[in-house]
C-alpha cells in the first residue's frame, strides 16, 4: 500500500479509510431508513392516536470489556476481530469493533421498536444494519 509521495502505509493507515466509509455508510443507512418513515405518510381514523415513532430509541451499544486479545486482534463470537476494523454482522443482527489496545469490543444493535396496528416487522437477511427490522404497514 504506498501512497503518491512513495510513502508505504502501515496496517492502521491503510484500513483507516475502509473503516471510515463502513461506519458512514452504516450511519447513512440507519438516518435514511429512520428518515423515510417519518416522512411517509400515515393514516389514522378520526380520533385514533397516531402511531409510535420509529424506532422508539436510540440504536443500543454495548462496550463489552476485558475481551481476550491475541496478537492485536479481539477474539470475541467465535471469531478474531482486527483492532479498530467494523464488522457489519448477518447472525447475530450487530456490528462489532475491536479496540485492541483497551481490550474492548464494542457492539451495535437495532433499535428499540413499537409495532402499530396493522402493521408489521420485516427484516431482509443482509449484514447490519440492513438486517434491522422494518416497519410495514397496510395501506401506507
Amino acid at each position: 500500500n504506498r501512497v503518491p509521495n512513495g510513502r508505504t502505509l502501515g496496517a492502521d493507515e491503510a484500513t483507516a479509510p475502509a473503516e471510515t466509509m463502513y461506519r458512514v455508510l452504516a450511519l447513512v443507512l440507519f438516518l435514511a431508513a429512520f428518515h423515510s418513515h417519518m416522512t411517509s405518510s400515515q393514516t389514522t381514523k378520526p380520533g385514533e392516536a397516531p402511531p409510535p415513532p420509529f424506532p422508539t430509541g436510540p440504536v443500543p451499544t454495548l462496550e463489552v470489556k476485558d475481551v481476550v486479545v491475541i496478537g492485536g486482534r479481539c477474539s470475541w463470537g467465535g471469531l478474531m476481530l482486527e483492532s479498530t476494523t467494523l464488522n457489519l454482522m448477518k447472525e447475530p443482527c450487530e456490528a462489532w469493533t475491536c479496540d485492541a489496545e483497551n481490550f474492548t469490543v464494542t457492539i451495535q444493535r437495532c433499535g428499540d421498536f413499537q409495532v402499530p396496528q396493522h402493521c408489521d416487522l420485516e427484516a431482509a437477511l443482509e449484514a447490519f444494519p440492513s438486517c434491522c427490522p422494518i416497519l410495514v404497514c397496510g395501506g401506507v
